[in-house]
């Protein structure tokens, strides 16, 4: 597959503060935790650089992200509804218990993230990575887009893929020890031969000696 970077431009140093109040959401570096409680809504923001903001305090209504990166963010307990992620790059965030339910994901990379009990419903997939992730518990559901996504070197521990259309997607490299899952979210991908053992275990497959 092929991953496309974020398109980052020449940024100015910025608050949430500031961006907020000037209106304008894109080419911005942003590494000032806000001092007061903020409402972000209605835009798109492009082409910025957040480093180690802790979203606890920003509220985001229809706010579409395009070329961001996002380095040592937090948005721990999140939701995100109907939403647009394009050719962003998480890394290093913490994402535990956060929401994502009918988004879009175009090449998109997560990496180094927490995304334990994290949460993935009727989302769109395209180009999206997930590489050396914890997504413990996570919950993948109903997913019937995805195309050119992978996940690698990730602990999968007891998580959820479950009425989803994964196509020849390589899990060989990640611990999915305790998933649950369905045959039809499985069929057509690559596991290792302990992990096949394992599933056919979970799918009660009986194999004959």
């Amino acid at each position: 597959m092929k991953y496309v970077k974020p398109k980052i431009r020449v940024l100015e140093d910025s608050t949430f503060e500031k961006m907020v109040s000037d209106d304008i959401y894109y080419d911005r570096r942003i590494s000032v935790l806000p001092e007061n409680v903020l409402y972000i809504e209605n835009v798109t923001i492009d082409g910025c650089f957040f480093n180690k903001i802790d979203f606890e305090m920003v509220h985001f209504n229809n706010v579409d992200f395009w070329d961001t990166i996002f380095d040592g963010c937090s948005f721990s307990n999140k939701d995100f509804v109907d939403r647009s992620f394009n050719r962003c790059f998480f890394i290093n965030c913490k994402l535990v218990g956060s929401t994502f339910e009918n988004c879009s994901f175009d090449n998109v990379k997560f990496e180094d993230c927490n995304l334990k009990y994290s949460s993935f419903f009727r989302v769109k997939f395209k180009n999206v990575i997930f590489d050396k992730n914890i997504l413990d518990e996570a919950r993948f559901y109903e997913i019937s887009e995805v195309k050119e996504s992978c996940f690698l070197n990730s602990s999968m521990i007891s998580t959820d893929i479950v009425k989803c259309s994964f196509y020849n997607v390589d899990f060989s490299s990640n611990d999915i020890y305790g998933i649950r899952t369905d045959l039809g979210s499985i069929k057509t991908n690559i596991f290792s031969v302990e992990q096949a053992l394992m599933l056919t275990k979970l799918l009660e497959i009986k194999i004959k000696e």
